[in-house]
């Protein structure tokens, strides 16, 4: 999960969305990379981009996978100030 510029974050997914994930399609990893308050060019980023989450998750084919993956970005709301 990333943005394409640098921004301050005022919320990150809390851990029950995030428990509810998991809970939907098992196996699901997500690691949250930054705290409200911070700034996402405070982290080491890659250059063009701002990581604020990483998600690992498995599916059947490419298209349940991409299905699927959708699904988990929109529930899995963070809030950024530019």
């Amino acid at each position: 999960m990333r943005l394409f510029q640098d921004a301050r974050v005022r919320s990150v997914p809390s851990e029950s969305a995030q428990a509810e994930i998991v809970a939907r399609y098992p196996g699901t990893h997500i690691k949250i990379l930054c705290q409200p308050g911070e700034r996402l060019s405070d982290h080491g980023q890659d250059v063009g981009s701002y990581r604020y989450g990483i998600v690992s998750l498995a599916a059947a084919s490419r298209e349940a996978l991409y299905a699927a993956y959708a699904d988990v970005a929109a529930r899995l709301r963070a809030e950024f100030v530019t």
